[in-house]
């Protein structure tokens, strides 16, 4: 009877040491995965105007055809004619894609895409989703999303950005996508161009106002309300936000940080503080002070200004989102190293003319 007794006992210590191990190598493994979940790795967004980037290259001969016009000839094309934009050829194509798998983002929003197409030619299709909003102009905004890495929850255009803007209309591209469990939403922006520090009451004319009856400075002006309006939405829906793109202004000196905020009648005058103004939570300019990184197309401090890539695109972010940036992760893609010449100068122009941008974030 002892030796029975005893049995059930070293079975009872085996059974209760096996369930021990057991909980024990599970808690393990959950420990083991917390140390490598993707909660604590970093992701880096990107935003880059690409320049008229169509769904095609151009042939050889439509190349050459393409290159045989001046400005003002080309200007004349009709919008769908291959030669009306950038000349490019599939090696233009396979440059550009070795630039993006430089940068490396697991969320790239790009700006003057033509399509969906468009992107597959310069990012692989097995590893990126694609989501370019239809819009009335060639001319449009999209997201790149690395497929292993982020969760897309939702896509589509935020058509009251471009409304002011006429035939040639640009609206957003809202995402809403998941890192690290956490769902923020991303606004890519490409904004009226030509108004790059003048006051937004300027009413100089200028040729990018497309036959608009107001200036290019009034119609960018009038882009800040439905802005506002995509912020108080997430800020409503308790969610952090991104708004990235080509901004098409500069957001250092006068009169968006400095000067006066409005003029006598009480009209804006800068772009950043009349969209910063009066959101609960604050917004944050993820690109402060950037804008005196040295020229994207070389860096050479010798050239003149106008030799320069201006600086105008921008990241900003809610104050909550913004904390959970890597420090010094902002960072600008130089598409050159060496001095510009002219023929440097031709040749990045069929690149961009704009750099890749970039932030990490935890």
């Amino acid at each position: 009877m002892c030796e029975g007794m005893m049995r059930v006992g070293f079975f009872i210590v085996e059974r209760i040491l096996a369930g021990f191990v057991g909980w024990l190598t599970r808690m393990l493994g959950v420990l083991v995965a917390l140390a490598w979940s993707p909660a604590q790795a970093d992701f880096t967004i990107a935003t880059r105007n690409i320049a008229w980037l169509r769904n095609q290259p151009l042939s050889a001969a439509d190349y050459q055809r393409c290159k045989s016009h001046n400005r003002e000839s080309r200007a004349a094309l009709d919008e769908r004619d291959p030669a009306r934009w950038i000349c490019r050829t599939a090696d233009h194509y396979a440059r550009l894609g070795a630039i993006a798998r430089e940068v490396n983002a697991d969320v790239f929003a790009f700006q003057e895409v033509e399509g969906e197409q468009a992107l597959a030619r310069i990012l692989p299709a097995h590893e990126y989703a694609f989501y370019v909003p239809d819009s009335p102009w060639i001319q449009r905004v999209g997201f790149a999303v690395r497929k292993d890495r982020i969760t897309v929850r939702r896509a589509s255009a935020y058509l009251p950005l471009g409304a002011m803007m006429g035939k040639r209309s640009r609206s957003g591209a809202d995402l809403e996508i998941s890192i690290n469990g956490k769902p923020p939403r991303l606004l890519a922006v490409h904004l009226k161009s030509a108004c790059h520090a003048r006051p937004l009451t300027d009413e100089t004319r200028h040729p990018r106002d497309d036959g608009s009856e107001v200036s290019a400075c009034i119609q960018l002006g009038k882009q800040v309300k439905p802005l506002k309006e995509w912020i108080d939405a997430r800020e409503h829906e308790g969610m952090h936000f991104l708004i990235l793109g080509d901004f098409n202004r500069r957001f250092d000196g006068v009169p968006e940080t400095t000067g006066p905020a409005r003029d006598q009648f009480g009209r804006q005058l800068g772009f950043w503080r009349e969209l910063a103004e009066g959101h609960r939570g604050g917004l944050v300019r993820l690109t402060a002070g950037h804008e005196q990184l040295r020229s994207c197309w070389g860096g050479d401090p010798k050239l003149p200004a106008n030799e320069r890539a201006m600086f105008i695109d921008q990241i900003v972010a809610d104050h909550a989102l913004a904390e959970r940036v890597v420090p010094g992760s902002v960072r600008q893609f130089a598409l050159h190293d060496g001095k510009i010449t002219r023929e440097v100068r031709a040749a990045l122009r069929e690149l961009s003319d704009h750099c890749p941008l970039s932030v990490r974030i935890r």
